[in-house]
């Protein structure tokens, strides 16, 4: 699939979705299908800066570079959906804000299994393989 190419993304079986991989996004994706979390940081100010952007988000400088992290975390604040549009899409569904350990920058991803889930939860990167590609979801820590 050529960089910028609209994507479709199917959860249960349905087209939930259309989005385009950024070239600051390529490389992210590219190492989750390899099962690595990378997270861009900053080497003048030494802090982490997710969304994937090209500029420091504490300092501005530009030329971010990749680094691999554990991708574990705790669960700052989440939100559960227990009704969709679509009465054959899988439910609850929990999504969160996960605050990386060692990294001081946060992402927002799907927990499962949805129920369970509260503030301060320790939680593990968790990749799903899907017809279009891996998925990065997180799940309850297991060690």
């Amino acid at each position: 699939m050529a960089l910028g190419e609209p994507r479709y993304l199917k959860v249960d079986d349905l087209q939930v979705g259309v989005y385009d991989v950024s070239p600051e996004a390529e490389y992210f994706w590219s190492q989750v299908a390899e099962r690595r979390v990378v997270i861009r940081y900053c080497e003048r100010c030494g802090r982490y800066s997710h969304p994937r952007q090209g500029t420091c988000a504490n300092c501005f400088a530009g030329g971010l570079t990749w680094r691999e992290v554990p991708g574990s975390g705790t669960v700052y604040t989440y939100s559960t959906a227990y009704r969709a549009k679509d009465p054959d899409m899988t439910m609850p569904r929990t999504f969160a804000l996960v605050e990386l350990a060692d990294v001081e920058t946060y992402l927002f991803t799907e927990i499962v299994p949805a129920e369970g889930v509260h503030i301060g939860l320790p939680v593990e990167p968790l990749f799903v393989q899907t017809e279009q590609g891996v998925l990065l979801k997180y799940q309850t820590r297991t060690n």
